[in-house]
Parts: C-alpha cells; sequence; structure tokens
C-alpha cells in the first residue's frame, strides 16, 4: 500500500508539472498572438487628407500579418515581413501610381531610379536608410520587390531571414529548393523557400572554398550542396521574384 501511494503521489506532481508547462506555453502563444496583433495595426499608410474611405479601409486590408509562434525571430522591430506577394501595404500586382507615398511604418519616401535598363526601379527610403525596392518591367504596376535594408525580415520555415544572415540558415529549412535561372544563354542558380527568391552574396572572397562556390553557381550541371558554402557566405539577395 505505502508503495502504491508513493508511485500516486509521484504520478500528481509529474501530472501538475505537466499542466504547468501546458499553461505557461499556452499564455505565451496568446500575449505573442496580441503583439503580432498590435503591430499589424501600426501600418495605417495614408496618401494624404482627402482620401476616401473607401481607400483607406483598402489600404489596411492589404496589410497581411503572419502569427507564426514557432518561429526563430532575430528581434521585434515592429516592421513588416516580406512575404511572397506583398511587403505591407505594397502588393505585387497594384498599380505604381496607387502605392501611399508615405507609411510611417516602414518608409518615408520613394526615389525611381534613373537608369538605361528595360524596367523602373523605384527605393524606398525610411529616414534616410534604403529599405527596400519595386521593380516595374513596362506595365505601370508592381513586378517585384525586393528587400534593402537587414532590418526587414521574411519567414522561411522556422527562421526569420534577413539580408547579411548566413546563408546556411536558408539551407537548414526544410522547404528550400535550389531553382537554376536561366538569361540570355546563360543563367546561376538561386534558391526558393515559401515563394521567396534567395541568392548568396557572391563577395566571397579568395579562398579556394569561395572560388570553388562561384564556380558551381554558374555551373548548370549540379547545385552547390550545403557543405560547399564556406562559413561567411551570406544572404544578399531577398525578392518576389528574380530581377532578370
Amino acid at each position: 500500500m505505502g508503495e502504491e501511494k508513493e508511485e500516486t503521489e509521484s504520478r500528481t506532481k509529474h501530472y501538475g508539472k505537466l499542466i504547468m508547462k501546458i499553461l505557461t506555453l499556452v499564455w505565451r502563444c496568446a500575449g505573442l498572438v496580441a503583439g503580432v496583433t498590435g503591430l499589424g495595426l501600426l501600418c495605417m499608410c495614408g496618401r494624404n487628407e482627402k482620401r476616401t474611405t473607401a481607400e483607406a479601409n483598402n489600404d489596411t486590408a492589404t496589410v497581411r500579418t503572419e502569427i507564426k509562434t514557432d518561429v526563430e525571430k532575430r528581434g521585434e522591430s515592429g516592421l513588416p515581413v516580406l512575404t511572397a506577394d506583398s511587403l505591407g501595404a505594397v502588393r505585387v500586382g497594384m498599380a505604381i501610381d496607387s502605392l501611399p507615398p508615405v507609411c510611417e511604418a516602414f518608409y518615408d519616401s520613394i526615389s525611381r531610379i534613373i537608369s538605361e535598363s528595360e524596367y523602373a526601379e523605384y527605393v524606398f527610403t525610411r529616414r534616410g536608410e534604403t529599405m527596400f525596392a519595386v521593380m516595374d518591367f513596362g506595365n505601370g504596376k508592381v513586378d517585384l520587390i525586393t528587400l534593402l535594408s537587414p532590418e526587414i525580415g521574411v519567414v522561411a520555415g522556422t527562421a526569420e531571414l534577413h539580408i547579411g544572415d548566413t546563408f546556411d540558415r536558408l539551407l537548414s529549412q526544410r522547404a528550400t529548393q535550389a531553382e537554376w535561372a536561366g538569361y540570355d544563354a546563360v543563367g546561376r542558380w538561386t534558391w526558393t523557400n515559401g515563394g521567396v527568391w534567395y541568392m548568396p552574396d557572391e563577395n566571397l572572397g579568395n579562398s579556394e572554398a569561395a572560388r570553388n562556390l562561384l564556380k558551381q553557381l554558374y555551373d548548370s550541371m549540379s547545385a552547390p550542396d550545403p557543405e560547399d558554402f564556406p562559413d561567411n557566405v551570406t544572404i544578399g539577395y531577398i525578392g518576389t521574384g528574380l530581377p532578370f
């Protein structure tokens, strides 16, 4: 009887601890949901005082906030994250002239880059820092969104990735796939995850491993394996598509 009593007490203590852990996890998740929801309300983008209520509602409806309690985040910047088709109120397919000129949450000015390229590029800045860019391939619409600032992230699997993060963080995510991108009779290897495209920074240094990787990036026969990437290789490009 004594042994059964001790066993019963031991099980009771075990279940009690388990219940407390579950309640703690639920409480933390609830707090995270509330915090993320609050962030979504920050990006109320206004074009000017004459904007109609319908336009304001439309802008607000395009702010998409993904709640992921299992994502390893670098920090809570309060900025929207890039998805496969949007960055906050900026959406792939929307007319360039409908872009809000100011969005206090993540940009305060838009500049068009004048070049001889066939596409138009618009750079979005905040407090003098470049944040992201939009490309228009000729139809007056947002065709591509690319990140320029390490402050803005993108969710890939269980990680929130940024420009400048080590490339192995992307490669370690289960859904990451290598994609050969051919253009002008040549091409290069790129990587995708969740509809977002990535390329490594090619300022790799002069080591033998770096030179070998650079050759593999432009060899269509096979994509570089994760072990082919030196530890110093970082993410140099993140976008909703490719600029070529």
